[in-house]
């Protein structure tokens, strides 16, 4: 199964990101060099991790 993620781009190239299910799980798969590279990242790993991180990439407004 392979679904293009409309509204999300490949940040040097602009290149279609698309999401795959591989091994029983979904990857994040993004091609570059003009399509000749890509990398495949696992989207719940992804998911996983921001919701870790999220309250900390927020920037805290100072208390004036």
């Amino acid at each position: 199964m392979t679904i293009v993620m409309t509204g999300v781009k490949e940040y040097a190239e602009n290149m279609d990101v698309e999401l795959h299910y591989v091994g029983g799980r979904y990857v994040i798969y993004a091609q570059n060099e003009a399509g000749h590279n890509c990398t495949m990242v696992d989207l719940i790993d992804v998911l996983l991790w921001v919701h870790k991180h999220l309250p900390t990439m927020i920037p805290q407004e100072e208390n004036i």
